[in-house]
């Protein structure tokens, strides 16, 4: 009975049909192999310098000890806080695969 009330939840092949957000990714360093899926996925890639990264540190409050957990969170709140001011590498159209090698 209380099963009857309860929304059915959308299958496999809804959520494939559903449009892909577009999230900003920041990242630092503006080439390689990961800059290239993120671009080809269709989301704009944020380049940040690492020493002007590092240098940002402090405005979050004491340096601690650098871990990966922590410094992820920080790129992504300096990437939202201040991506007017970054430069940003957009998608473009794919390359047909003649044109690669």
């Amino acid at each position: 009975m209380w099963r009857s009330r309860i929304p059915r939840t959308a299958s496999r092949e809804q959520w494939r049909s559903w449009p892909t957000p577009v999230i900003p990714v920041g990242i630092e360093t503006a080439r390689g192999l990961v800059v290239d899926r993120l671009l080809a996925a269709g989301h704009p890639v944020i380049p940040v310098h690492p020493n002007a990264f590092y240098a940002l540190r402090p405005r979050w409050g004491a340096a601690r000890a650098k871990n990966d957990p922590g410094d992820s969170f920080k790129l992504a709140d300096y990437a939202r806080t201040d991506i007017h001011r970054l430069p940003v590498l957009a998608p473009t159209l794919p390359k047909p695969s003649s044109w690669r090698r």
